[in-house]
């Protein structure tokens, strides 16, 4: 048995700053990145088994019972930003490669373009890409490869043989004939059921290829039919498909979001579906590499050509028409609404294309002595930070070099980046040409040409916004595709001052450097007040002058001259994480200029006591106010708590104790905070070491605080995931199962109870 899962979101970055924006759909989290981690990536790393009473009997590690593929990208970002879970990731495919031989991951074309529509050399560069990425995360090759949307034609499958790509995965809907191997009758391939119960070999040009076909209905039922909410009638219809068709090997491939994201705790009913394998003597889990090292594909097979001869997909049932034309396929919208903004989106970018590549080779002849495209390819290890530009350029420039040159060599190679980023396929997945996905294309093209500026003798954006124009939005308001592009391109440009802003702020607070993308920045001492910003490999630079006004705590504004027109910004323009962080800091400068914590916290404890003691106030508005209160204090001490001062935990904990005879409703977002606090403070690698070291009970005390708010707070408890990060702190952990050993007998009870654990899961 093998369920795969595709876990993939499009990058999102702002091709200007390498930042992602604020996303308030995705609230509390600060982008749909983080809210998708939360539900699907980390969920699936520390999935729980419940018993007959919802406690925690054990943690699975789904991605090491599971075949997967991460795309390129979001693994990348997973590696920046979430490190705990790009590392049970990693963990779970050495842990398949003991098991069976082969590791459970496979790679993915880069940045999910639709191959059969690309031209050869980018095919070619984002196999290459989406092997060579694999390789510097799991420390190993791949045998296999997901394809984007499944999409295939024969001169994509050749070029996966001439890459050393041993299989893919398909539907069964893209065979068209198959020849099994015991004769040399060819027929028709419409009985499903013969395709996912063995491998098929289809014969290319350049040899042979494996395909593995999933089980389309199941697939499907465990997408859209919620098969992951009764895991005991999932494992019998799988047990019915197998011994219905007398099959050996049943396959099934989904989207990995349906385990947690799209299925609210899909996780849990994969690993209740898991676990029952493992009790089976029938049945058991492995992946692609097994199955391609240990069974005899069962013949030949053709594939479908699709519409135009252009190719098949598994999420369109035309071909791949869904990704240049209106074929009838689409997700979301109304159903008077069309999709002829496809063709126009194709036909811009294509024409971009052309232009794009013949600059790239006539630039890089003349900067470098290897071919081009052989250099681009090789790009990918600049882009896993595998190899330091400098470096890179050394090995591929020409004898002589200049700064100038250098610069070039990089734009040109940042272009092809962005140029193939530009055809990500979920540009035209959705129903209309306004949504993020077609604009956040159109933010690569932007950026593409101004790259290429200096290598062109004008520029073909006219050009582009005339093919733009012809690419209606189904929405009157919203207007087409040159309006649209215009407008999102200003935005996005100015987050480039949005960037400043925080630099700014930042430098001024003394605060720590988080995340401002691949630019630098750096205050300039003569002249005073001079912002100036760099991007490393392109070498671009922002000279801009600012000026800051207002409080000695807290700015008024700041006025930015970039140029001939001044930007004036506030405190509300700050993103969202740069308002947490500044806010943290003014906490800690007012604690270090005013009072202690504890003298701060006890007037407000005590006249809010008094208040309510005295059944005062009684009008709504009064209430309101001292619920306010409450919240600002709240808010205020875990932002302490997360910075490690001790005195906030004391205080957390008064507020919390005396709450429960107030009787004030608690912040919605408290669990949020406290969880942060988790984050920084006791889950993060440093001060678990340092906790562990310095002081083993107070780690066990401000577990204990937090997890009981949370618990008190949601009526279910802290999250799964939360509970397994946590337990493997101790159960991993020869220090933490010393603490636990030498902790009264009471406090681990009350951690297990609080970690919502059963009596037969122990810390060994």
């Amino acid at each position: 048995m093998i369920f795969h899962g595709h876990f993939y979101q499009p990058p999102r970055e702002n091709p200007w700053t390498g930042i992602i924006g604020d996303q308030s759909e995705a609230s509390p989290f600060g982008n749909w990145n983080e809210k998708i981690c939360r539900e699907a990536y980390e969920a699936n790393a520390y999935s729980p088994l419940l018993d007959k009473n919802s406690l925690i009997e054990s943690f699975y590690n789904n991605y090491s019972h599971i075949s997967f593929n991460m795309g390129p990208t979001l693994l990348d970002w997973l590696k920046s930003h979430s490190e705990h879970v790009y590392c049970k990731i990693i963990e779970a495919d050495r842990i398949s490669e003991e098991a069976l031989g082969q590791g459970n991951a496979l790679a993915q074309v880069y940045n999910h373009i639709i191959l059969p529509l690309a031209s050869e050399k980018d095919k070619k560069t984002q196999i290459y890409w989406g092997l060579e990425n694999f390789r510097r995360h799991f420390g190993r090759d791949s045998e296999g490869i997901w394809l984007s949307e499944a999409a295939i034609n024969m001169s994509t499958a050749e070029e996966l043989v001439r890459s050393g790509v041993k299989y893919t995965i398909l539907s069964p809907h893209q065979a068209e004939k198959i020849r099994f191997e015991n004769n040399n009758l060819e027929e028709s391939a419409q009985y499903e059921s013969l395709l996912w119960q063995k491998p098929w070999t289809l014969s290319t040009y350049e040899g042979p290829l494996t395909v593995f076909f999933y089980h389309p209905g199941l697939s499907s039922d465990i997408s859209f039919n919620h098969l992951l909410r009764d895991a005991d009638y999932l494992f019998n219809r799988v047990c019915r498909e197998l011994d219905e068709n007398n099959a050996e090997t049943l396959s099934v491939a989904t989207d990995g979001e349906i385990y947690g994201h799209h299925e609210t705790l899909g996780n849990m009913g994969l690993s209740a579906f898991l676990n029952k394998v493992e009790n089976s003597e029938d049945i058991r889990m492995v992946n692609y590499s097994w199955l391609c090292s240990n069974t005899e594909a069962a013949g030949e097979i053709s594939l479908k050509e699709g519409e135009e001869a252009r190719g098949s997909s598994w999420s369109c049932s035309h071909g791949v028409s869904r990704w240049y034309k209106d074929c009838g396929c689409s997700t979301g919208g109304q159903e008077d609404w069309n999709q002829n903004w496809r063709a126009h989106l194709r036909t811009s970018l294509n024409s971009l294309d052309e232009s794009i590549d013949r600059i790239f080779e006539q630039g890089m002849a003349r900067l470098s002595r290897t071919d081009p495209w052989t250099v681009r390819n090789d790009y990918i290890h600049v882009l896993t930070s595998n190899e330091e530009p400098d470096t890179f350029y050394k090995k591929y420039s020409g004898r002589k070099t200049s700064t100038a040159d250098r610069n070039h060599f990089f734009r040109l190679l940042e272009g092809q980046k962005y140029k193939m980023l530009m055809y990500t396929s979920c540009g035209w997945f959705f129903a209309d040409i306004s949504g993020v996905e077609p604009l956040q294309n159109l933010m690569y093209a932007a950026r593409l040409m101004e790259l290429y500026a200096p290598f062109y003798s004008s520029s073909p954006e006219n050009t582009l916004l005339e093919h733009l124009a012809e690419a209606r939005s189904n929405i009157p308001e919203k207007g087409n595709a040159a309006v649209l592009y215009t407008g999102e391109k200003i935005i996005r440009k100015k987050d480039l001052f949005i960037t400043a802003l925080s630099m700014i702020v930042r430098n001024s607070y003394g605060m720590a450097v988080q995340d401002d993308g691949f630019l630098k920045g750096k205050i300039l001492k003569n002249p005073e007040n001079v912002l100036e910003i760099t991007n490393p490999l392109t070498a671009e630079k922002w000279t801009i002058p600012f000026r800051i006004e207002g409080e000695e705590r807290l700015f008024s504004g700041i006025t930015l001259y970039p140029g001939e027109q001044e930007q004036k910004y506030s405190a509300e323009n700050l993103r969202s994480s740069d308002k947490l962080a500044l806010m943290k800091e003014l906490c800690l400068l007012e604690l270090e200029s005013k009072m202690t914590i504890s003298r701060k916290y006890s007037g407000i404890i005590s006249q809010m006591d008094q208040w309510l003691r005295l059944r005062l106030p009684e009008s709504e508005d009064l209430v309101k106010s001292v619920e306010a209160l409450l919240h600002y204090a709240l808010r205020e001490v875990t932002f302490l708590m997360a910075s490690g001062n001790s005195e906030a935990w004391n205080c957390f904990l008064d507020l919390i104790n005396r709450n429960r005879i107030w009787n004030i409703s608690l912040p919605e977002d408290l669990n949020h905070w406290l969880s942060s606090v988790l984050e920084e403070e006791l889950l993060n690698k440093r001060e678990i070491r340092k906790e562990l070291k310095e002081d083993r009970e107070g780690l066990l005390k401000k577990l204990i605080i937090i997890l009981s708010v949370q618990k008190e707070k949601r009526q279910r408890g802290i999250s799964f995931s939360l509970s397994g990060r946590i337990y493997e702190v101790f159960a991993a952990n020869r220090t933490g199962l010393a603490i636990l050993e030498s902790a009264e007998d009471e406090t681990v009870s009350e951690l297990k109870s609080l970690l919502n654990l059963s009596d037969s899961i122990h810390f060994t």
